[in-house]
């Protein structure tokens, strides 16, 4: 080290010998290898070398790193700098990361397709200070959840979950964890069911962002005439929602961020920090495991028989047109069933060829397919209930086969871009792509927000079909 004029030397040297304990060297080319390569060589630039192409030539000649060579180079990489410009260092980009999500954050879900059910929305955190204020905070998320219908011949059933909660207003709406169908006037229509209930507070939304819409059944079924509509939630679609707004939520409180940013950095299997233009700098991380709350399950295929020989069907035979008039299905173990997103096909079900000719003729089969039957004669309509427990009933098992197959691909396709102001030492834009589904993205605006004030209105949501609750509690 003999060269003193460029003081920068001495950085990269150092930088270099640490890549080359990481490193080894290709094996020595054959002769055959070393002549194709005189062969190929380009004609000598006649302008002078650049100031990359001179440090190269100061040193021992490298070779070019490939597959997991390049990999271990990364982490020196984002000390070499451009351009003789201050390098930065991934923690450094984290950690003002962090400082930003405790301030106001924007964030913005857009493109979330899980297939049936797509999600967009909006969460604002106007915050004073880094703890909550109810006196000086202003908190308000708008989610959009459409589920789509299996018929093309009738409507997607529009929901949506908006919670306000400001110095003057607290309130929630929720429109979608229902519906009705349109009748005579509006066939092959569904209106979603809606309300208003005034008094909540923000800290409800945080224990479980998707609370108010839980009341909507996993599966909901409308007829009109002759055709049929399905929309569906799958209870895995509706868990991963949930660990998806928790860990959002959780990013942006001062009591969880440092424990998550901790593990974002833990977590990703690359890391890589480029430089864009003279100020900024962007932090790249993808190929995630688990994040804080946000993590792929790995549901079991249960004992199905074990948990079914406890289900009872509740059919109405009605002995006048002798044909079944409805049925249901509770108890046993339904709702572990449920939760492993495994439930009963009642499309299957629905089209069963079962003996209905006679009541004791059904009576017979089921007492030759089931565990227990009960019968009740009593309504002097003509309807008799039979109670059929343990039959071998059809399930559909969308729920567990969209956990089992694409949930893992989610967290190892999400990539994570943080943008850092070198010149003014800020974070004030993130983003998280295909975090819930390809093209998916997720935009946190990190510093002042920008709010209108008609959104904090609750009136703007009432329709006439609107119920409203002067009440704290969920209806």
């Amino acid at each position: 080290m003999t060269d003193r004029k460029d003081m920068h030397d001495a950085y990269r040297h150092r930088n270099l010998q640490r890549m080359g304990r990481e490193l080894a060297l290709p094996a020595e080319p054959d002769a055959q290898r070393e002549e194709r390569w005189k062969l190929r060589r380009p004609p000598a630039s006649q302008t002078g070398p650049s100031r990359t192409v001179r440090f190269v030539q100061r040193h021992k000649p490298m070779a070019l790193l490939t597959g997991g060579a390049a990999a271990a180079a990364v982490t020196f990489a984002v000390w070499l700098g451009v351009g003789g410009s201050t390098p930065v260092s991934a923690a450094t980009i984290l950690h003002h990361f962090k400082t930003a999500l405790t301030e106001a954050v924007t964030i913005r879900i857009e493109g979330v397709d899980l297939g049936n059910v797509t999600i967009d929305g909006e969460i604002i955190l106007d915050r004073a200070t880094g703890e909550p204020n109810e006196k000086t905070d202003t908190f308000y998320s708008e989610l959009h959840v459409v589920l789509k219908a299996d018929n093309p011949d009738w409507n997607d059933l529009d929901g949506a979950i908006v919670v306000c909660q400001s110095p003057t207003q607290a309130w929630v709406y929720c429109r979608g964890n229902g519906g009705s169908g349109g009748g005579l006037f509006a066939p092959r229509r569904v209106r979603p069911t809606e309300y208003l209930a005034k008094g909540t507070n923000w800290p409800e939304f945080v224990k479980d962002p998707l609370g108010h819409f839980g009341a909507m059944p996993l599966q909901l079924t409308f007829y009109s005439w002759n055709s049929r509509v399905r929309y569906r939630f799958l209870a895995p679609q509706r868990a991963y929602v949930r660990q998806l707004l928790h860990f959002l939520l959780d990013l942006s409180s001062a009591e969880t961020v440092e424990g998550l940013i901790a593990e974002l950095q833990a977590a990703a299997g690359r890391t890589s920090v480029t430089r864009v233009d003279e100020t900024t700098w962007v932090l790249h991380a993808s190929n995630f495991g688990r994040i804080g709350s946000l993590e792929p399950p790995q549901p079991k295929m249960p004992d199905v028989e074990a948990l079914l020989k406890d289900v009872v069907w509740e059919l109405n035979y009605d002995v006048h047109s002798r044909s079944i008039v409805g049925w249901s299905t509770t108890g046993g173990g339904t709702a572990e069933l449920s939760e492993l997103g495994i439930g009963v096909d009642q499309v299957k079900l629905s089209e069963l060829d079962l003996p209905t000719e006679s009541a004791d003729a059904l009576i017979k089969y089921f007492e030759d397919t089931a565990r227990k039957v009960e019968v009740d004669r009593s309504s002097w309509l003509g309807r008799w209930k039979i109670r059929v427990t343990g039959y071998p009933l059809p399930l559909e098992t969308s729920g567990r086969d969209w956990a089992v197959e694409i949930m893992p691909k989610l967290m190892r396709g999400m990539e994570l871009s943080v943008y850092f102001d070198a010149e003014a030492g800020t974070v004030r834009r993130a983003e998280f792509r295909n975090i819930a589904s390809p093209g998916s993205r997720i935009t946190l605006e990190l510093g002042q927000v920008k709010l209108d004030p008609a959104r904090l209105e609750p009136d703007r949501w009432v329709t006439e079909y609107t119920t409203i609750y002067e009440s704290s509690k969920n209806p």
